[in-house]
């Protein structure tokens, strides 16, 4: 998903398709892409789900304190 300078949201329909959202009206269109193209800038609007509040807790869960101590383990003597 990216958003364009003018406001407008895009997404991937398929593999020759976006679909293009208009944020200040509402009205969505698809774009195919097998045409004619032209050149512009987008900037990712797809949230991180690490810093996405919503997944606060879950990211708690899965991350491990790099500060916290390691334990050591002695090597594992084998007998020949």
């Amino acid at each position: 998903m990216a958003l364009d300078t003018g406001g407008t949201k895009w997404s991937v329909v398929g593999p020759e398709e976006l679909r293009r959202i208009n944020r200040q009206t509402g009205d969505a269109s698809t774009v195919d892409l097998s045409g004619p193209s032209r050149i512009g800038v987008v900037h990712d609007a797809t949230p991180n789900p690490y810093t996405d509040p919503i997944n606060a807790d879950i990211v708690a869960a899965i991350t491990v304190d790099p500060t916290r101590p390691r334990t050591v383990h002695p090597p594992t003597e084998t007998a020949d």
